[in-house]
């Protein structure tokens, strides 16, 4: 089956505004604790939040995290085939780990860029993604 197969059919199963191809957690231990356990954050120096962001949104802030522009930032994810196979995945109902921004002191780090491209693909509209944030 061809990618706008898919695509399309995924298009069609989608009733509801509020259903998403994410599950609850980012698949990265450590920060899912921070998420599940504010206070154990807190102690690690951190806050969590999780936002519903456009694709676009998302997109940006790693664009912008990373010191890039948007059309490099994608570039360099598009000829690789993941964005490909995960849309292929949530097309068929398997739920992938939801996006993550991580903003640090001295760094950043984003896991979730070939998902969100996937999700905007499929027309979905928002993504879930956990915001960590360094307290100063």
């Amino acid at each position: 089956m061809r990618i706008d197969e898919v695509i399309s059919i995924s298009k069609r199963k989608r009733n509801t505004v509020n259903e998403t191809v994410f599950s609850d957690t980012t698949g990265i231990d450590e920060y899912d604790r921070m998420h599940n356990d504010p206070s154990y954050a807190s102690q690690c120096g951190f806050s969590t939040n999780v936002i519903q962001m456009t694709p676009a949104e998302y997109v940006r802030c790693c664009a912008e995290g990373k010191g890039s522009s948007i059309l490099d930032t994608v570039d360099d994810r598009i000829g690789t085939g993941k964005v490909s196979k995960y849309a292929m995945l949530m097309a068929s109902g398997e739920k992938s780990p939801m996006p993550l921004l991580l903003y640090g002191l001295d760094e950043f780090q984003q896991e979730g860029l070939h998902r969100a491209l996937a999700a905007q693909e499929l027309g979905y509209t928002t993504v879930p993604v956990l915001v960590v944030t360094e307290i100063e």
